[in-house]
């Protein structure tokens, strides 16, 4: 709560990064890595995104000083900040083992931020701890497969993973209903805790983004959801939308989706309860525990 009272002092802090010239007018920037994944040229974290820099030009001739150049770095939407997650999972009708087999493709800063997660390099320790979560980091999965299959080095520095994992726990049969868990598998960037009241600052988004997670059901047929409508939901606001949907798309098969899209670059203090209403959503709806009956 200190720092957000008028008693706090902001500070500055400063990130050693080079900049080369680059075509005819542009530059070329080159971040300093600070883990095993590092960044390509051009690769900036979302804490630099936007910010005032200054460059230090050094001459040949070691007498003479050297020049500054004052630059703004650019920035990114949340169309480049892009995460898609598509799962199928298919529930065994003898021994309800489920199986999950997907792809995460992910943009923008999602890549910059996390593909060292499925690289075994890590991330930031700095960051929010929900960009450490994998759909399958809870210790109900077995990862059977995960391969990168691509990563591009020009922006946004799309990636492209594989996975294969499976949960003895997901799902169970009692009195002839089908339970399904899918808790901790849908992780949005979202604060854990969140002050709602008014604040005499303003509440900065890490990044604008679009982060959506579908998860494909394959059950035995003949089997209908009760509690759809739990999962049925749109919340939108000035700070984004947050919408869950659940809908069958034939005999044993159904869709669900989970996405989180925010444009903006701020909130100001006297409006981040739309910011509380969205986290406090996502936290309701995002763990899903869903009932199939005959």
């Amino acid at each position: 709560n200190y720092f957000e009272t008028p008693d706090f002092t902001a500070f500055v802090t400063y990130i050693p990064c080079f900049v080369i010239p680059y075509n005819k007018d542009g530059l070329r920037y080159y971040l300093v890595k600070n883990n095993e994944e590092g960044y390509f040229p051009d690769e900036l974290p979302f804490y630099l995104e936007g910010s005032d820099g200054v460059f230090f030009l050094k001459k040949q001739d070691s007498s003479i000083r050297p020049t500054t150049l004052l630059v703004k770095t650019a920035g990114s939407s949340s169309s480049e900040n892009n995460r898609q997650v598509n799962l199928a999972m298919k529930v065994d009708s003898t021994n309800y083992t489920c199986q999950f087999t997907g792809k995460i493709s992910l943009s923008g800063q999602f890549s910059t931020l996390t593909r060292g997660l499925y690289r075994n390099h890590g991330i930031d320790s700095s960051l929010n701890p929900v960009y450490r979560l994998k759909p399958y980091s809870s210790k109900k999965f077995v990862v059977e497969e995960e391969k990168v299959n691509s990563i591009s080095n020009v922006f946004p520095f799309k990636t492209s993973i594989s996975v294969n994992f499976s949960s003895k726990s997901s799902a169970r049969s009692e009195k002839s209903e089908i339970y399904l868990d899918l808790s901790n598998m849908i992780h949005h960037p979202v604060l854990e805790y969140f002050d709602v009241a008014d604040s005499v600052y303003d509440f900065f988004n890490d990044f604008a983004f679009t982060d959506i997670f579908r998860i494909k059901l394959e059950l035995p047929q003949g089997y209908k959801c009760k509690n759809a409508g739990d999962y049925n939901f749109v919340l939108n606001n000035i700070y984004g939308k947050y919408e869950m949907k659940l809908s069958e798309l034939n005999d044993g098969s159904w869709m669900m989706e989970s996405s989180l899209i925010s444009s903006v670059k701020s909130v100001k203090g006297n409006e981040r309860k739309f910011v509380a209403e969205i986290f406090d959503a996502v936290k309701s709806k995002a763990n899903p525990k869903l009932i199939f009956s005959k």
